[in-house]
């Protein structure tokens, strides 16, 4: 394995520009995976096509606030540098955050180390929204910063994973993940009216979910009993995201809208340790997008 500043080396860095284009960028999840949609939105940043809503669930919430702060290469630069740190991705920082992954880390560097990063989540001609799942509705909640009290904290609740982290409180109300309830959220695109779309999946075309094994479906029931929405909600995920992913096959080839998905199967665990594989679902991300970059001006151009 390439030793890890060699394979930092190879992330760039920067700003994007300010110039703001018409449209919505949908953000698939997916844990680590979220290299993927680092590699695409770098593209896009450093061609200039940054659009002025994101909507994001659980990692693509997070890729989506750098998206958003006009961040190139940060948030992956990030999880190639700390992914083998358990307190960032682990029992350490499940005992610390009360959730697998280390917010307070994140957070922490994101908004101290450059304050331009929190300017422009909270310009108010940006729009950035994280999707939560609401665990006393099961129903998926679109929280951005002109409706809860707390963006970042919106954030950490979209991308808690069920299990391996505690309910997130914000505003009174517990979250989990969001993509227990709203893996992409293209349909919340739609139905704000916009008319311009690209969606970021964190799973190639093609690829269907398969049925929640019965030891996690047995966990969630134990955990959540008392949150019977939650455990409805959970119990039919696999099935509802294969019909989420049918639907947007077919938005696509009604030209509704622009869809960037992993040309392979990326080889990324949930939590992945191995930093030179976080970089290639980078890469990947990165190639697929520029070969297509024409096809997406031309989209968002028309």
């Amino acid at each position: 394995m390439r030793d890890i500043h060699t394979i930092l080396d190879r992330v760039p860095m920067g700003r994007a520009g300010t110039h703001l284009m018409d449209g919505c960028l949908v953000l698939e999840g997916g844990a680590f995976r979220g290299l993927y949609t680092g590699g695409v939105t770098d593209a896009l940043m450093r061609n200039d096509i940054n659009i002025q809503t994101v909507v994001g669930t659980s990692a693509g919430a997070l890729y989506g606030l750098c998206y958003a702060a006009g961040r190139i290469g940060w948030p992956s630069r990030f999880n190639i540098r700390h992914c083998a740190d358990s307190h960032y991705a682990g029992l350490r920082a499940i005992r610390k955050n009360g959730g697998v992954i280390g917010f307070d880390i994140v957070f922490e560097e994101f908004k101290t180390e450059d304050h331009e990063n929190i300017l422009r989540v909270m310009n108010p001609r940006r729009r950035m929204v994280a999707v939560a799942t609401n665990c006393l509705t099961g129903q998926p909640t679109f929280l951005e910063k002109t409706n809860c009290s707390d963006i970042f904290k919106a954030t950490q609740a979209s991308a808690s994973m069920q299990v391996l982290s505690r309910m997130v409180y914000l505003d009174g109300i517990p979250y989990l993940d969001g993509g227990n309830s709203c893996p992409i959220p293209v349909d919340w695109a739609i139905a704000e009216g916009y008319k311009k779309i690209i969606v970021v999946k964190t799973r190639e075309r093609g690829y269907r979910d398969l049925e929640e094994q019965e030891v996690q479906l047995r966990w969630e029931d134990r955990l959540y009993h008392n949150f019977p929405a939650l455990c409805d909600y959970m119990m039919n995920a696999s099935e509802k995201y294969n019909q989420l992913c049918d639907h947007i096959d077919q938005l696509e080839k009604e030209g509704r809208i622009f869809v960037i998905a992993p040309s392979q199967s990326p080889d990324v665990a949930r939590l992945e340790k191995n930093p030179e594989k976080l970089y290639r679902a980078y890469r990947m991300g990165e190639v697929n997008t520029l070969h297509r970059l024409k096809k997406i001006r031309a989209y968002l151009e028309s």
